[in-house]
C-alpha cells in the first residue's frame, strides 16, 4: 500500500508538472499574440477608417525602424528623489539621427517584472508604433510608486508634476533629441500628460490625453456630490498593492505566478553618464517599495469630505488641488497642443473630454466615441453586447500618431481641429466645431399624471407623485463606473426593474430622434428627511418593451445651487428642510444618440446606487415626493438636433 501511495503521489506530481509546463507554453504563446516584439503593421484601410471617423487625411509617418533598445535607470529629481525611467530607442541610429520623445507618466508599473515569460521585457503596442516611425519612449514611474521612491500624498501631486518637467530637461539635453516632447497616456497616465501641457514647457509640444478626468470632483469621486464609494475603495486596494510590490488580486493566479512585481531599474543617471547598480537594482527597488509604506490611503482620505473644496486631512489638500480643470485656470494659457480622447461610456470621462475640448483652449482637437475605458470596447446599446470598438483601437492609435507626426516631427498635414463624436444607434461620426453641436435645442418633457412624460406641461394645479425608494437598488456589475477599473464592457441588465423606483414614460416618437448635448432632469421635490439622493436613469424602450439605455445622474440636494446650476462648494450648500418643495437639475452625462422612430422616453428616479455609490440617508429609508403641476413643472430636458437619420448619414460616409 505504500509503494502504491509513492507511485501514485510520483504520477501526480508528473501530471502536474505536464499540466504547469503546458500552462506556461500556452501563456507563452499568448504573450506572443498579445505582446508582439515587432513593428506594428498598418494597413491602408486602418488609415481610411481613421479619416473617415475622424477627418482629415489619412496619413501617417513613415515606418524607419525595426528595432529598439532600451535603457533602464534611475534619474535624480531636485530633492534628491530617485525617479525609475525606461528609456526606449529606436535603431540602429545613425550618427547625427535626431528624435522626438514620448513621455508615458504612470503609477501602474512602467514596466512588469515577470518569470517564464519576457512580456515585461517587450515594449507595448503604442510603444511600437512610435518606436518604428521614429521616436523615442520614455516610461517613468510616478514619484511614489512602482520602482520609484518617494511618497505620495495624492494623486498628480506638484512635486509629481514638476518631476515630470525635469524629465523633460534631460530628455532635450540628449545627443539623439530634436528638442521636441509629446506625453500621452490613458486614465491616470492621460491626467498626468494633462499636467505636463499645463505647465507650458517649451518644450512639450503634444499630449494625447486620453479616457481621463478633468475635474476630479464631478468626473470620478464625487459626481453630483455622491461618493462614488465602490470606485475609490477598490482603486484605493489596487494601488495599496502596487505601491506594496505585490500584484493585485484582480490580476488573477496566472498573474501572480508571472509577474514578480514592478521592474528594477540596473542603473543610475550621473553627470558622467550611466552608472551600474549592486544586484541589478533589486536591492533599490525594496528601498523604493519600503518608501511608499508612508504613502496616504486615499480611500480614507476622500471619505473625510463631502465637498470640492473640503480639504482631506491626511492628504492635506482639496480635490481641486488635484484638478487638471483647476489647474489650467490657475497656470494660464498653454501652447502646447492637446488631443483629448474619450468614451461615451466611459464614467464621467466624455464630460471629460468634452470639458477639456470646450475650455482649454491648447485643446484644439476632440474625439469621444462610443467606447468603454480604455477604447477597446464598442458600447452602443444598440450594438451586440463585448463587440470590438469601432474604429479599433489600433486605429485611434493612428489618429495620436497622426497628432504627434505633425507636431513633434513637422511631418504630414495638421490634423483636424474640432470635435468629432459618434453617434449612437447607428454608429455615424459627425464633426463639430463645440459642444453641444450647433443646432442642438433643448425640449422639455413634463412629468405627468399617470407617469407620463409630454411636451406640454401637466396641468393640474398640485400633482405630485410620492414614493419611497428601495435604497438596495443598483446599477449592476457592468455599469459605466466599473469599467474604470477593469476596462469591462458597458451594459445594463434590469436597470429600472423593481419597487422603490419611478418612472415616466412619453408616447412612441413619431420619428428618429437624434440627441445631443447635456440632458437634465428638473425637479420639484420634497422628502421627509434631510439627507437624500436623486438618480436619475434615461432609456429607450421599443414596441416589445426592450429598454436601451441612454445616460444617467446624480445629485445631493444640498448641492442644487440655485436650482438651475448645482454648486459644490462647501459655502454654496443650501440645507434641506424636510417637507419643503425644492427645485433641483439633476444633470445627466453628455450623449449622442439616435433614438428610432416608434420608440419611447423613459426616466426613471431612484433613490441609491448600491452597487457604486454612497448611501443617502445612509441609515433607515426616506420618502421623496416629486412635484409636477403648472406650476411646478417638473421636466426631462433634452438636446435634441433636428431630425435626420444617422444610417443615412453612415451611409454617405461609405
Amino acid at each position: 500500500m505504500a509503494f502504491f501511495s509513492r507511485r501514485t503521489a510520483r504520477r501526480a506530481l508528473i501530471a502536474a508538472t505536464i499540466v504547469a509546463a503546458l500552462l506556461v507554453l500556452a501563456v507563452w504563446a499568448a504573450g506572443a499574440v498579445l505582446f508582439p516584439s515587432g513593428p506594428p503593421k498598418i494597413e491602408q484601410a486602418q488609415l481610411q477608417a481613421m479619416a473617415k471617423a475622424f477627418g482629415g487625411e489619412p496619413h501617417v509617418s513613415p515606418q524607419r525602424y525595426e528595432e529598439w533598445k532600451r535603457t533602464s535607470f534611475y534619474l535624480p529629481m531636485r530633492d534628491g528623489v530617485d525617479i525609475a525611467v525606461d528609456l526606449w530607442l529606436p535603431g540602429p541610429l545613425e550618427p547625427g539621427d535626431q528624435l522626438p520623445a514620448v513621455i508615458f507618466p504612470t503609477r501602474y508599473w512602467r514596466r512588469w517584472d515577470t518569470r517564464f515569460i519576457d512580456w515585461g521585457e517587450r515594449p507595448w503596442a503604442m510603444d511600437r508604433l512610435l518606436l518604428s516611425h521614429g521616436y523615442a519612449v520614455v516610461k517613468v514611474d510616478a514619484r511614489g510608486s512602482g520602482a520609484s521612491f518617494g511618497t505620495r500624498k495624492y494623486p498628480w501631486s506638484p512635486d509629481e508634476i514638476v518631476d515630470y518637467a525635469q524629465l523633460v530637461d534631460w530628455i532635450i539635453a540628449q545627443p539623439w533629441s530634436n528638442g521636441r516632447v509629446g506625453a500621452d497616456g490613458v486614465s491616470y497616465s492621460g491626467t498626468a500628460s494633462e499636467f505636463l501641457a499645463a505647465l507650458d514647457h517649451p518644450a512639450v509640444r503634444a499630449a494625447a490625453v486620453e479616457f481621463s478626468l478633468f475635474d476630479v470632483y464631478r468626473d470620478i469621486a464625487f459626481p453630483g456630490g455622491v461618493f462614488n464609494e465602490w470606485f475609490v475603495s477598490q482603486w484605493g486596494r489596487f494601488n495599496a498593492a502596487l505601491d506594496s510590490g505585490t500584484v493585485p488580486a484582480v490580476i488573477g493566479i496566472i498573474g501572480k505566478a508571472l509577474v514578480r512585481g514592478p521592474a528594477p531599474a540596473d542603473l543610475r543617471w550621473t553627470p558622467t553618464g550611466f552608472q551600474p547598480l549592486p544586484d541589478g537594482g533589486r536591492e533599490a527597488l525594496q528601498q523604493a517599495i519600503e518608501d511608499h509604506a508612508a504613502n496616504v490611503d486615499i480611500e480614507d482620505a476622500a471619505r473625510r469630505v463631502a465637498f470640492r473644496d473640503q480639504v482631506a486631512g491626511p492628504a492635506g489638500a482639496s480635490t481641486d488641488d488635484f484638478s487638471p480643470s483647476v489647474f489650467h485656470r490657475r497656470a494660464g494659457e498653454s501652447r502646447t497642443a492637446i488631443l483629448s480622447v474619450g468614451g461615451w461610456y466611459d464614467g464621467a470621462y466624455a464630460r471629460s473630454a468634452l470639458q477639456r475640448f470646450m475650455t482649454v483652449p491648447s485643446a484644439h482637437t476632440c474625439i469621444v466615441g462610443a467606447w468603454n475605458h480604455g477604447g477597446r470596447r464598442n458600447v452602443d446599446p444598440f450594438e451586440p453586447r463585448d463587440a470590438d470598438a469601432s474604429p479599433s483601437r489600433t486605429v485611434q492609435r493612428l489618429a495620436v500618431l497622426r497628432f504627434f507626426d505633425y507636431y513633434l516631427q513637422d511631418e504630414g498635414p495638421k490634423p483636424p481641429d474640432g470635435l468629432s463624436y459618434q453617434v449612437m444607434g447607428g454608429g455615424a461620426w459627425q464633426h463639430a466645431d463645440l459642444w453641444p453641436p450647433q443646432g442642438s435645442t433643448m425640449h422639455s418633457y413634463y412629468l405627468w399624471a399617470g407617469q407620463g412624460l409630454a411636451p406640454t406641461p401637466d396641468e393640474s394645479l398640485d400633482g405630485f407623485d410620492a414614493f419611497t425608494p428601495d435604497l438596495t437598488h443598483g446599477s449592476g456589475q457592468n455599469n459605466r463606473w466599473r469599467t474604470q477599473l477593469g476596462q469591462s464592457d458597458v451594459y445594463y441588465s434590469g436597470l429600472t426593474d423593481g419597487p422603490g423606483l419611478l418612472s415616466y414614460t412619453s408616447k412612441a416618437l413619431d420619428m428618429p430622434m437624434r440627441i445631443a448635448g447635456d440632458p437634465a432632469l428638473r425637479l420639484f421635490v420634497s422628502a421627509d428627511r434631510a439627507d437624500f439622493a436623486v438618480f436619475a436613469y434615461l432609456e429607450a424602450v421599443d414596441q416589445d418593451g426592450q429598454r436601451y439605455y441612454i445616460t444617467e445622474g446624480r445629485l445631493r440636494p444640498d448641492c442644487r445651487g440655485d436650482g438651475v446650476t448645482p454648486r459644490f462648494t462647501s459655502d454654496a450648500a443650501e440645507p434641506v428642510r424636510p417637507g419643503k418643495t425644492m427645485e433641483m437639475t439633476v444633470p445627466l452625462l453628455p450623449v449622442a444618440m439616435q433614438v428610432p422612430a416608434g420608440y419611447r422616453l423613459r426616466v426613471t428616479i431612484a433613490g441609491a446606487d448600491a452597487d457604486e455609490f454612497a448611501r443617502h440617508p445612509s441609515h433607515g429609508p426616506v420618502t421623496m415626493t416629486v412635484h409636477r403641476s403648472a406650476v411646478e413643472q417638473s421636466a426631462l430636458l433634452l438636446p435634441v438636433l433636428a431630425p435626420r437619420d444617422v444610417t443615412a448619414d453612415r451611409e454617405n460616409r461609405e
